[in-house]
């Protein structure tokens, strides 16, 4: 399993969102609209789960 963290924003979706998505058609900005608005719907629900979770559970000590 990769270590790394995983970000929100994929490359692509972070170039488009810095570029205010000037060289996209419409139909892939409202694709990826819609998919960063899932994807930040998501995070939310899995930090609100974290957050019930007891803090011993986040040592970073394995």
């Amino acid at each position: 399993m990769d270590e790394r963290p995983v970000s929100l924003l994929t490359k692509t979706q972070r170039q488009r969102l810095q570029n205010e998505f000037a060289d996209v058609d419409t139909d892939a900005k409202q694709r990826d609209q819609r998919l960063i608005r899932q994807r930040v719907q998501a995070g939310v629900l899995d930090f609100r789960l974290l957050a019930t979770y007891p803090d011993r559970q986040y040592s970073l000590t394995r």
